[in-house]
């Protein structure tokens, strides 16, 4: 594979390389993706420094005994709400792809390989659930057969 020619403006960067008799265009670098990325990193972190801030100034210690009471007791419908999330997540992935592709000018082969993906995030985010000390599935269905 040999690089045929690369074209470089203020925004985006595009190279074409022949590979045999075809040309495969490598994606485009578009600087909103990284703008996007960037700002939500910056709003995590802005929203966890406030979070934080209010606990501290809020922190006595019969009131944080009562909320952990409390936590202890939605743990079970904070499952719920994580499973429920997880399956929106991966049942609607087909359209989340392409509502994404649309707004990011994806190629044809860049839509397919995102859909190809599907799997492979779901069994990342099934990976991360169970080996997370929430221990998910187990307290669910303790919670379950108890009542």
């Amino acid at each position: 594979m040999k690089l045929v020619n690369q074209v470089t403006s203020g925004d985006s960067t595009q190279a074409d390389a022949t590979h045999g008799d075809r040309v495969i265009s490598k994606p485009i670098t578009i600087k909103r993706g990284r703008w996007l990325f960037w700002g939500a990193m910056a709003a995590f972190a802005l929203a966890t420094a406030l979070t934080g801030l209010w606990v501290m100034s809020h922190d006595t210690v019969p009131k944080m005994a009562g909320l952990q009471e409390k936590l202890e007791k939605a743990k079970p419908y904070f499952l719920a709400w994580r499973i429920a999330l997880m399956s929106v997540m991966l049942g609607f992935y087909p359209v989340w792809v392409n509502k994404v592709a649309d707004w990011l000018h994806f190629e044809p082969w860049q839509r397919q390989f995102a859909f190809n993906q599907r799997w492979h995030m779901a069994a990342l985010v099934i990976l991360v659930e169970s080996l997370l000390p929430q221990h998910g599935l187990a307290t669910f269905l303790r919670w379950l057969f108890q009542q």
